[in-house]
């Protein structure tokens, strides 16, 4: 009989017992959620919608994207993000596709049906990828998180300061306080932007980007880059071919510089100047050349006497003036229109004109280019030049 007064409490006692495992319970499985629910790897794609002048296929980008999307792990969290319109408009770049797991198929989809327009606005959307990693929730990786770039430009199209660019972007990944991998892929982005999108890469602490040229190289490079289990950062290396393998040799011992021209064009050496030509009648000879017609012109002038820019406006329209990195020497490249007749009669209204401008060796190096922009070819002319100058051109 004493133990039955006993019963009462010995049934609160359990009864408080139960409740408490059971609240310990859902304690314990909503943490297991939580931690269940945190990606080891989140990576977000930011790709460049904006018009390409060359015309180039954003089909290409999109299907490459969209493979390297599936190719990702199932587990991984993947976002999208595009960047493309007018610089004053909040809306030149935006989410398309929100972090989550399983979401390759609904990215692939997504950049199918995304259409280019406006300017690169390459800053506004690197700007945005950093932020959308800067709240707790989504979660990011717990072992990486990466930011990969996909761009047919190497420049902002609404800044045209590459150093500004660079140093806005520094800024934001200081600001959040957060470890992100970045990586840049410029895809058929032309010789002389490269070396811009290489410094806006250097301030994100990436290596330097990936210039494919081919939209297998392109998928190849991507999938690679979804896949961020790697801890080695080099660049991808992929075998994308030489446009310059097959062009001629040039040197120029008392210029001080060395060069590779195409193998169908023609060159007359003047001391330590070079002319170049597509069409060989076109060289002017070493005497009046001033007031005969060229291609392309390899100057070298004491600094006194060289070009320095920029184009005079009351003379020439669309002036644009681009840093520039030949041979590992910064320089500066002055492109512009011809607006009135050359009082020599050289060039004509609309002529294109393109001037590189480097000092090295104690002296400038002025090459230059002219052309008129509807003529036949002329666009691979030009791409040619710049090819010459960023890529084959040396100083000795």
């Amino acid at each position: 009989m004493s133990t039955v007064p006993g019963r009462p409490a010995g049934r609160r006692r359990r009864y408080l017992l139960v409740v408490a495992v059971a609240v310990v319970a859902v304690l314990g499985g909503g943490a297991f959620l939580v931690v269940r629910s945190i990606p080891e790897y989140r990576t977000a794609l930011l790709v460049d919608t904006s018009v390409d002048p060359a015309g180039g296929d954003f089909a290409e980008i999109a299907a490459a994207v969209g493979a390297a999307a599936q190719n990702s792990a199932d587990d991984d969290a993947l976002s999208l993000r595009r960047f493309g319109g007018r610089c004053a408009d909040a809306g030149n770049t935006a989410q398309v596709v929100e972090v989550g797991t399983g979401r390759a198929s609904e990215i692939a989809g997504a950049v199918r049906g995304l259409t280019p327009d406006g300017q690169p606005t390459l800053l506004a959307g690197i700007l945005a990828a950093i932020d959308d990693f800067a709240d707790p929730y989504p979660f990011r990786g717990s072992k990486g998180n990466r930011i990969v770039v996909v761009s047919r430009h190497g420049v902002d199209g609404c800044d045209p300061d590459p150093a500004k660019v660079a140093a806005a972007i520094r800024d934001r990944v200081g600001e959040a306080g957060l470890d992100l991998d970045f990586r840049f892929v410029g895809y058929q982005v032309p010789a002389e932007q490269r070396p811009v999108l290489t410094q806006v890469a250097s301030a994100t602490g990436a290596p330097e980007p990936t210039f494919p040229e081919t939209a297998d190289d392109l998928t190849a490079v991507l999938k690679q880059f979804t896949i961020p289990r790697s801890p080695d950062a080099a660049p991808v290396a992929i075998p994308t071919p030489d446009p310059t393998a097959d062009w001629k040799p040039y040197r120029n011992t008392g210029g001080g510089y060395a060069l590779r021209y195409p193998p169908n064009w023609s060159t007359q050496e003047c001391e330590t100047d070079l002319w170049l030509a597509h069409v060989p009648e076109l060289l002017p000879g070493c005497l009046g050349t001033d007031f005969f017609f060229f291609l392309a012109w390899v100057r070298v002038q004491e600094p006194d006497q060289a070009f320095s820019g920029p184009y005079d406006e009351e003379t020439f329209d669309d002036i644009e003036v681009r840093d520039v990195t030949v041979d590992g020497v910064a320089g500066k490249r002055h492109s512009a229109v011809w607006a009135k007749e050359d009082i020599i009669g050289r060039a004509a209204v609309g002529t294109a004109v393109v001037r590189y401008v480097v000092p090295a060796n104690g002296r400038v190096y002025t090459i230059s280019y002219e052309n008129d922009p509807d003529s036949a070819g002329a666009a691979d002319l030009l791409e040619k030049f710049d090819l010459m100058v960023t890529k084959t051109f040396s100083f000795s």
